[in-house]
């Protein structure tokens, strides 16, 4: 698929690119040890679909980009829930409060 980055300004990129669920299928990859995302803003949009995939992910590190959003907060509130629902517990935040570490409860 295809996937504009920069998606906050008209003249973005346009790149090629495949899920991590697809990558790590074709790689043979079951699980993950430790995922770190600073993607822009866009952890709204990939952070649902990764929890759902079958991959099993131990730590999942993230900044988050509230402050792009009128309501960012109200989207990492909506993550963090989910995040929660799929046995994952906050192990370690930012002072900043825009870096969240996540650990698997198993």
């Amino acid at each position: 698929s295809v996937y504009q980055l920069n998606k906050l300004k008209p003249n973005g990129i346009k790149v090629k690119m495949r899920n991590l669920e697809a990558i790590c299928k074709e790689l043979k990859h079951d699980r993950i040890d430790v995922l770190k995302m600073d993607i822009e803003g866009s952890e709204y949009d990939i952070i649902p679909s990764l929890l759902e995939s079958e991959i099993q992910i131990k730590q999942i590190l993230i900044e988050f980009h509230h402050r792009f959003f009128n309501d960012g907060f109200e989207r990492t509130k909506s993550i963090l829930a989910l995040f929660k629902q799929n046995n994952y517990k906050v192990f370690a935040i930012s002072d900043s409060f825009q870096e969240i570490s996540f650990i698997r409860d198993e």
